[in-house]
C-alpha cells in the first residue's frame, strides 16, 4: 500500500443533474498532506432512482466540483456501487468551465448550450385554436463546470472479507490501495445505504423532493 496518508475532508449528500431525471449522490472527498490531487468518491445509494449514475456521472462530477471545490481544483473521481461494493475510477477526456453572461431584465445565458428550449402543441377545436407550450425540466443547480468523455477503470479493493452483512447498519472498512493507500473507506450494505443514513433528516428531505420530481418515464433502479 501507499505510504501517503489520506484524510476525509468532505462527506455530504448533494443533488446533481436535472430535476425530473436525477436525484442525489453521496460525495466524499479525501486529501493528503502532499500535493496529490484530491480524490472524490461518488456513491450511488442503494435505493437509487432516476437515471443510472453511469449515465449521469458527468453531471454528478460537475455537482461535486461546484459544491466541494468550486475554485477549480483538479480532482480524481471514483464511482462507488454498493451492490457488490465495487469501485471504479472515472477519468474524463475534458473538463470545461462554463461562462455565464447576464443581461439586464433577462435570465443568465450560458455559452455552449441553449438557455431555453420548449415543446409546443396547437389544439384546434370548433372554438378556435390554442397553442400550449410545455417547459422542460429545470436544472436543479447552475454548476460552472461541465465534464465530457468519462472512462471507467475498476479499482482493486482489499478487505472484502469485511463487507457488512445485509441489513446491518454498522459500516465496515474497505481499502483502495492503488488510490487511497492504507486509508480505509466506510461502506454499508445496499439496503441500508440511504441518504438519511449519511445526512440525517435534511438529506432525506432533499432526496424525497428529488424523487418526487422524477418524471414518469425515468428509469427506477432497486
Amino acid at each position: 500500500m501507499q505510504d501517503i496518508s489520506w484524510r476525509l475532508v468532505h462527506d455530504a449528500v448533494i443533488p446533481y443533474g436535472k430535476a425530473g431525471y436525477d436525484t442525489v449522490v453521496h460525495a466524499r472527498a479525501f486529501e493528503s498532506g502532499s500535493d496529490d490531487i484530491p480524490v472524490v468518491v461518488l456513491g450511488e445509494f442503494g435505493d437509487h432512482r432516476g437515471r443510472p449514475l453511469t449515465q449521469a456521472f458527468a453531471d454528478a462530477a460537475a455537482a461535486a466540483q461546484a459544491a466541494l471545490y468550486r475554485r477549480g481544483d483538479r480532482l480524481r473521481f471514483v464511482h462507488h456501487t454498493p451492490h457488490g461494493q465495487r469501485f471504479h475510477e472515472v477519468r474524463f477526456h475534458e473538463r470545461r468551465r462554463t461562462t455565464v453572461f447576464y443581461h439586464r431584465g433577462a435570465p443568465p445565458v450560458r455559452r455552449g448550450r441553449s438557455a431555453h428550449w420548449s415543446t409546443s402543441a396547437t389544439a384546434v377545436t370548433v372554438r378556435g385554436a390554442r397553442r400550449h407550450v410545455f417547459q422542460p425540466p429545470r436544472w436543479q443547480q447552475d454548476t460552472p463546470w461541465t465534464f465530457h468523455g468519462p472512462n471507467w477503470t475498476e479499482l482493486r479493493v482489499e478487505g472484502t472479507q469485511t463487507i457488512p452483512q445485509a441489513r446491518s447498519a454498522q459500516p465496515m472498512a474497505l481499502f483502495l490501495p492503488d488510490l487511497l493507500g492504507d486509508t480505509p473507506i466506510q461502506v454499508w450494505p445496499a439496503d441500508r445505504y440511504l441518504p438519511s443514513l449519511i445526512g440525517g433528516a435534511t438529506a432525506r428531505k432533499l432526496a424525497d423532493a428529488r424523487n418526487d420530481a422524477l418524471l414518469p418515464h425515468t428509469p427506477v433502479l432497486f
